[in-house]
């Protein structure tokens, strides 16, 4: 079970199944079945900017806002507006 845990592993997956994939995860973790729903969610944010041809720096940016939105639905409120930080292209 803990080869599910590694991000490449994770990439993998999400690289094959796509935003079918990530739904699949999101929703099997909110029935309560321990997946890392939060790992996912912060590597398709990475690889969404990867794939789009925007520099690392830039996908590690869009990792970081995503880390954000989990961040905000479990702990403190964000101030701005996440969509005014993400890069327009």
């Amino acid at each position: 079970m803990l080869h599910v845990l590694n991000p490449v592993v994770i990439a993998e997956w999400l690289s094959a199944w796509g935003y079918l994939g990530v739904f699949i995860c999101v929703f099997i973790g909110n029935l309560g079945v321990p997946v890392p729903e939060e790992t996912v969610l912060l590597t398709a944010g990475f690889l969404a900017g990867l794939t789009s041809g925007r520099s690392l720096a830039v996908c590690g940016r869009m990792a970081s806002i995503a880390a954000a939105e989990i961040i905000s639905h479990y702990g403190a409120r964000p101030e701005t507006d996440l969509r005014k930080l993400m890069p327009a292209g």
